[in-house]
């Protein structure tokens, strides 16, 4: 069966706030740091459930 989509936010919106935060870390305003915690992978012995779509 065919369903209408749309996307939630618009892209124009997206490039926006994209230049906004490119301009704030290059002036200094926004830190970059390396990550705290990575977010767990399947190396970490993970347990995914497959999606079931009735």
């Amino acid at each position: 069966k065919e369903v209408k989509t749309a996307p939630i936010s618009s892209y124009p919106k997206a490039r926006m706030i994209a230049e906004t935060l490119k301009q704030w870390i290059l002036n200094g305003k926004f830190y970059l740091t390396q990550p705290v915690q990575l977010l767990p992978s399947v190396e970490d012995d993970i347990k995914i459930k497959p999606l079931v779509i009735k």
